[in-house]
């Protein structure tokens, strides 16, 4: 959570597509816009590979303008890395010609490893959507009860939501905001 406690913190959690991705993008920017101007959310958590985190990414990025002191904070996984705003266009440029294709690299203010980083296993975006719900105040979810992965097996996105839940109930101020609509059907 945010160090100076008149300010708050939310984080993203959700499944890899998006069924309808306009649509989820206006609910996702009513519910930031909201939090951003009624509960003095200034940092937003994110994790990575998904469409839905892409999205969140592009409107927060969108409301800096407006609101220049939110911050993008990218919680990453033994794999991965931020790509900080400082170093954005010279990365991508790079990148591309490395790459012989255009590159467009997310940028953040900063990034954070949670605390089971080094330790975490094969799943270690369980422990870090868990170490991202541990440090919000909000949590804004694109979960569907009914989703079940291609692979099989379980849900991150379902993990993460029931812990959430458990948090929640715990009589904390966490909450949970969901801009999953039944009519996405994933």
């Amino acid at each position: 959570m945010s160090e100076n406690r008149n300010e708050k913190d939310c984080c993203f959690i959700g499944h890899r597509a998006v069924a309808n991705a306009e649509e989820t993008r206006k609910l996702l920017y009513r519910e930031i816009l909201k939090l951003i101007k009624s509960e003095s959310v200034r940092t937003f958590l994110f994790g990575s590979r998904s469409e839905f985190n892409e999205l969140c990414h592009a409107v927060v990025t969108d409301l800096q303008i407006v609101y220049p002191d939110i911050k993008r904070v990218m919680y990453s996984c033994r794999s991965e890395c931020a790509c900080m705003e400082s170093e954005r266009e010279k990365t991508n440029s790079l990148y591309s010609r490395l790459l012989n294709r255009p590159i467009k690299l997310l940028g953040y203010e900063e990034e954070r490893k949670f605390p089971y980083y080094l330790t975490s296993g094969r799943a270690s975006y369980v422990q870090r959507n868990k170490s991202m719900i541990d440090d919000s105040d909000y949590c804004i979810f694109y979960y569907c009860d009914g989703y079940t992965p291609k692979s099989g097996g379980r849900s991150g996105t379902r993990m993460a939501y029931e812990y959430a839940e458990k948090v929640q109930r715990k009589g904390s101020n966490f909450k949970i905001i969901n801009v999953y609509r039944p009519i996405d059907c994933l």
